[in-house]
């Protein structure tokens, strides 16, 4: 009887069912490469950790081992394991459709890695551009900052101070304020057509549909084309995380254009920050042998090296794609 009673299974308690997961986990990390929809699956296990942790830990249990192997686990889901899980659920059921699924809380990050992934790829840019000391473009921008602001005139000074705030509005999220400086950028030079088509946008953005329709027009008045109308709003749009009207007017512009080099780069901004990293530098390839501007060139360069280092990776005979292949 006694060996009987020694045989009977323990019942199985909330912290057996934590450290499962939790092995779940480290044994998924490894293999997240070809997972396709089941990596949503490893989202959805987080979350449930996440809630059991909680649980456990009113209940004032030590839970400092599973604590550790947690971070462990977190620090790879945002380090070496984090293009891999974000290309196996963009490729299967994409991230707009799997956050749909559950409207997670901002603070479950591992629900909007896609997004934390593209601002880190920003960010390494941006480190790039300064210590990687492009000297041809550093020089071609020294160019142009040095063409355009030459002893420029009062007017000139006070519509770059107004354009200057009305950007630092809309970093802030303050509409209202931004169209109030770019309005009056507008009145000292009406020929600008940048502050026109950030009215235009602006405008659209608070419901003042008739004023944006009209900000537009002028802006095609003060374009020189209709090329660079397209090439200059859809750079607003980006700014402003507009991708669908970004993607519409670079589609417009390479329709007028088809061999324009700043369209294509456009098309590039655009694939990338809608997360197809293979396509955007498929783009930016053929721009970096293309573009008759060496600044663009070098740029092109740039973001295609960018992408090559911090993935997700392409398909061996995609990494060096000959031109034919990059404009396809």
């Amino acid at each position: 009887m006694a060996r009987a009673r020694e045989l009977r299974p323990r019942t199985r308690t909330q912290i057996d069912t934590l450290r499962d997961n939790l092995t779940g986990l480290e044994r998924n990390l490894p293999a997240l490469g070809g997972m396709g929809g089941r990596a949503v699956e490893l989202l959805h296990r987080l979350d449930t950790v996440y809630d059991d942790m909680a649980r456990l830990q009113k209940q004032e249990i030590d839970l400092r081992p599973e604590q550790t192997r947690l971070e462990s686990i977190e620090e790879r889901l945002r380090g070496d394991r984090a293009s891999v899980l974000v290309k196996e659920v963009a490729r299967s059921v994409g991230w707009e459709a799997a956050r749909s699924t559950v409207t997670p809380e901002r603070e479950r990050w591992w629900w909007y890695l896609d997004k934390e992934l593209a601002r880190r790829r920003r960010s390494t840019l941006q480190r790039w551009l300064v210590r990687g000391g492009i000297i041809l473009l550093a020089l071609a921008l020294l160019v142009g900052a040095y063409r355009r602001f030459l002893a420029p005139s009062p007017e000139t000074e006070r519509r770059i101070a107004l354009v200057q705030r009305a950007e630092q509005y809309v970093e802030r999220g303050d509409l209202n304020q931004a169209i109030a400086s770019y309005e009056e950028a507008a009145a000292v030079d009406p020929n600008d057509p940048e502050a026109q088509l950030w009215l235009g946008v602006l405008y659209s953005q608070v419901g003042q549909q008739e004023a944006a329709m009209e900000a537009f027009r002028a802006a095609r008045r003060a374009s020189s084309s209709m090329l660079n109308y397209f090439l200059l709003r859809s750079r607003v749009y980006l700014r402003m995380g507009m991708l669908d009207e970004a993607a519409s007017d670079v589609l417009a512009a390479l329709a007028l254009d088809p061999q324009s080099s700043q369209a294509l780069f456009l098309l590039g901004d655009v694939l990338e920050q809608q997360g197809n990293y293979g396509e955007a530098m498929a783009v930016f390839y053929k721009v970096s042998l293309e573009a008759q501007d060496p600044a663009l060139q070098v740029l092109a360069k740039v973001r295609y090296g960018m992408l090559l280092e911090a993935g997700p990776r392409m398909e061996a005979e995609a990494i060096t794609p000959t031109v034919e292949e990059a404009g396809r």
